[in-house]
């Protein structure tokens, strides 16, 4: 699983990367596209930037706390400050996984 919840991040990533906002939205949970289409979309200029080396993802000790839900942190620098952040991947009623929010 752990591999899989990667791939998911690290296609969202690089589409931001990229600053293709609509590939990207394919990997977050579909309930949350519209919140997470206009948070990308104000910060479209740094895109780019935040996202030119997607910061690798780590599992927390309550990586999969159910059957549908799993938690992972991730550190990414800004400025040269490193800040940390969780990140939420579903498993939607289809049964494929995507990021619920980070």
């Amino acid at each position: 699983m752990d591999q899989k919840f990667k791939g998911i991040w690290a296609n969202a990533a690089t589409s931001l990367g990229a600053g293709n906002i609509e590939p990207a939205l394919i990997n977050f949970a579909s309930g949350m596209r519209d919140r997470y289409r206009a948070v990308f979309t104000n910060i479209a200029s740094a895109l780019s930037e935040l996202f030119s080396s997607p910061p690798v993802i780590h599992p927390t000790s309550l990586s999969v706390s159910h059957e549908s839900d799993a938690e992972y942190f991730v550190v990414a620098s800004q400025n040269g400050q490193n800040y940390g952040y969780y990140l939420y991947f579903s498993q939607g009623a289809d049964g494929v996984w995507r990021i619920q929010s980070f």
